[in-house]
């Protein structure tokens, strides 16, 4: 399997985020996918695992740089859409009462 093809279908899968870390664990075409990324130390574990063969299948450097890139596209997205929530909430507190 190409890198452009992990890559691809890691960014494809529903995530779990929150302010600590981002989670993805998910199955296609046989494989297992897990991504674990903790936002305190910026450490990211990402495995693809084939059962049929028992093996990983490694990731090179430049597909784990681009999966680091993705969650911080992430995380980004997120305290934006946080913030929008709380300008919101601000202003209603202000004017909408």
């Amino acid at each position: 399997m190409k890198q452009q093809e992990l890559l691809e279908n890691f960014k494809s899968f529903h995530y779990e985020v929150d302010d600590y870390d981002l989670k993805i664990d998910s199955k296609y075409k046989g494989y297992t996918y897990t991504l674990n990324y903790r936002v305190w130390d910026g450490f990211i574990e990402a495995e693809v695992y084939n059962p049929k063969t028992d093996t990983l299948i490694e990731l090179n450097t430049e597909t784990i740089n681009e999966l680091f890139d993705y969650i911080i596209e992430i995380y980004n997205e997120r305290e934006k859409a946080m913030q929008d929530i709380i300008d919101t909430q601000d202003w209603l507190d202000t004017y909408g009462r």
